[in-house]
């Protein structure tokens, strides 16, 4: 009786792992985008948080309210009735406030303070470089989404008769509201600029591929006539299959990354004469050995000049150096260039 609930404790267990493996995938599916550079190279982004966006806000409103007091305890050692301290004061804040996100996302490329503690980038949604046009487009309307309510809402305590709830209620909206209606989660400024709010965790280098089977023993070993087949171009594509099985073999996809990897084994193996069935669960073991061996031999052929571009290409050896002239033999002659006077004999 035990065991019967122990094992269905451990199903319950598999079963709810698998639901916030699923859960973590569709939420990464949903925050993941893909921006074409102008190199035309798709790049992989991840939309930030709203909390780790509010976040970084709350920080960045935290260093400015203590630049504007320390300008206040600067301009408090002068007499504050004077009207050049009172437009030094008004001048000061003026600064802070409009000139804090603007500076700092010209001078950081998209990042504050508060972003970059946080990991966070802006960058233009349509991929490209980020304008000025669209940093200063983007931080213009914080007048109207955060200090033309505060200025509402301080107006409103001090005299309670011109208290207007529709401005609070519109000021909501507008702020918390619109990242939350639209999938790419952008704010007013976000729609102006043209611009969104990504991840930008701090770049890691992948791990080696040809090094992870040193882990273990190599288990499949290839001749030299079957690792001559296949060129540079082929070993990319098989590496950047392997990683993306890495990559999804916790989460949903991981099946159908199975999948793919047992039809271009099956292909390997027919184009180079493999004839050794493979097991199913060593299909990825298979695929790792062949990597390594190709990328090896690949490897040492560049060390002799030699350069396999892909499978329907032959290794393209070093052009022979030129034989320098002996002494006494004529050296060919020059070919004039364009525009010099020829010399006549």
């Amino acid at each position: 009786m035990s065991a019967a609930k122990s094992s269905a404790r451990a199903v319950k267990a598999a079963a709810a792992a698998d639901r916030r493996r699923r859960r973590e995938a569709d939420q990464l599916l949903k925050t993941r985008r893909i921006v074409v550079s102008p190199e035309g190279l798709p790049i992989k982004m991840t939309l930030a948080p709203n909390g780790l966006r509010l976040s970084a806000f709350l920080l960045d409103a935290g260093l400015m309210l203590a630049m504007a007091l320390a300008v206040v305890l600067l301009l408090s050692q002068f007499d504050l009735q004077t009207l050049t301290v009172m437009t030094a004061f008004q001048f000061s804040m003026f600064l802070i406030f409009n000139f804090y996100f603007l500076s700092f996302e010209l001078a950081w490329q998209g990042r504050t303070p508060g972003k970059k503690l946080h990991g966070l980038r802006v960058v233009a949604r349509q991929g490209g470089e980020l304008t000025v046009s669209a940093i200063v487009a983007r931080n213009l309307t914080r007048m109207v989404e955060i200090y033309l309510p505060l200025g509402f809402l301080a107006r409103s305590s001090a005299d309670p008769a011109s208290a207007n709830p529709l401005v609070f209620l519109l000021w909501g909206v507008l702020v918390s509201g619109l990242p939350r209606l639209n999938k790419d989660r952008r704010r007013l400024g976000d729609f102006l600029g043209g611009t969104m709010v990504i991840l930008a965790p701090k770049p890691r280098l992948s791990d080696d591929l040809s090094t992870q089977q040193t882990r273990r023993d190599r288990t499949y070993v290839f001749t030299p006539q079957q690792l001559a087949i296949y060129g540079n171009l082929e070993l990319q594509i098989l590496e950047d299959l392997l990683r993306k099985a890495d990559f999804w073999s916790n989460k949903r996809q991981s099946k159908t990354t199975e999948e793919a990897l047992a039809v271009v084994s099956r292909k390997i193996c027919a184009k180079i004469g493999w004839t050794e069935p493979i097991p199913v669960g060593e299909v990825r073991n298979f695929l790792t050995d062949f990597y390594s061996a190709e990328r090896a031999v690949l490897e040492r052929g560049l060390l002799f000049g030699r350069r396999k571009a892909d499978q329907r290409s032959e290794p393209q050896a070093p052009a022979a150096p030129k034989p320098p002239s002996r002494a006494g033999e004529p050296s060919a002659p020059r070919r004039p260039t364009r525009g010099a006077p020829r010399r006549r004999p």
